[in-house]
């Protein structure tokens, strides 16, 4: 008894995966997949990230600045002395 209901549910489940499949494979619902969930999904991370990136953008270019600021005054000193 107990193999008849595992027989039927794999049986159901390859027909499932085997259509999606297919659905999937059409230029038609891979164009809809990428235009109403994909593009609005990265454009949804890209909006929240983007205060982030710029934040890191400008910490990195201080440190940068701050770096060659003090390399340019420690040669100063190095050499005045």
């Amino acid at each position: 008894m107990k193999e008849k209901g595992s027989t039927l549910i794999k049986l159901i489940t390859n027909k499932l995966v085997a259509l999606v499949a297919s659905e999937v494979e059409k230029p038609e619902t891979q164009t809809l997949v990428r235009e109403k969930i994909i593009i609005p999904v990265i454009h949804m991370i890209y909006s929240q990230l983007y205060p982030y990136i710029i934040a890191l953008v400008a910490t990195i270019t201080l440190i940068f600045i701050l770096t060659l600021l003090t390399f340019f005054f420690f040669l100063l000193f190095y050499f005045k002395h």
